[in-house]
């Protein structure tokens, strides 16, 4: 079976249509992800393409979250299947694996 972790959020949601709130925000997702890469992707919007961007809040009510990272496996095969994830993955198997790296932590040191 597939190795996942979820989250859904529930509250209210309140669309913005700012165009200054807008313009920031995507900066701010850019210095996020891009950084100070050399290539970095830092945009400059005029206000027309922004208001294709549709920006929203969303007042938080309840958070649920669950994960499956092999945890009705033994520790020797969930082992393997991190080793299998670091290997031959992207970043978003890596990123499983470091997940199901830290539950085992996690796990071991509750146990102590």
């Amino acid at each position: 079976t597939w190795n996942y972790t979820a989250v859904h959020v529930h509250g209210k949601v309140r669309v913005i249509h700012d165009t200054a709130w807008l313009q920031a925000q995507v900066e701010r997702l850019s210095h996020y992800y891009e950084g100070d890469t050399p290539n970095a992707w830092i945009p400059s919007y005029p206000a027309k393409m922004l208001e294709a961007i549709v920006g929203f809040e969303i007042t938080i009510e309840s958070l649920q979250a669950k994960y499956k990272l092999s945890q009705n496996r033994s520790t020797a095969d969930q082992h393997r299947v991190m080793q299998a994830l670091d290997a031959n993955g992207g970043e978003g198997e890596r990123g499983v694996a470091a997940l199901m790296a830290k539950r085992l932590e996690d796990d071991h040191a509750s146990q102590n």
